[in-house]
């Protein structure tokens, strides 16, 4: 089932300032994945679920929800 799906067009910062704007509050280490949601939408996320993220020309990043 698909919740959401949306591209980074609409987001309200881009990648690059959401970026900044996280490594400003907090480190990041390798293999940290930053995830932004879908703008525009909303969905429950709940421990369990799982969630993915693709990306058009490197592939698609699956996750549980802890």
């Amino acid at each position: 089932m698909r919740a959401a799906s949306a591209s980074t067009a609409g987001l309200a910062w881009d990648a690059i300032e959401a970026f900044c704007y996280a490594t400003a509050h907090m480190t990041l280490g390798p293999g940290d994945v930053l995830r932004t949601g879908a703008p525009g939408t909303s969905a429950t996320v709940r421990p369990g679920a799982t969630t993915a993220i693709s990306i058009d020309g490197l592939g698609t990043l699956v996750g549980s929800v802890a």
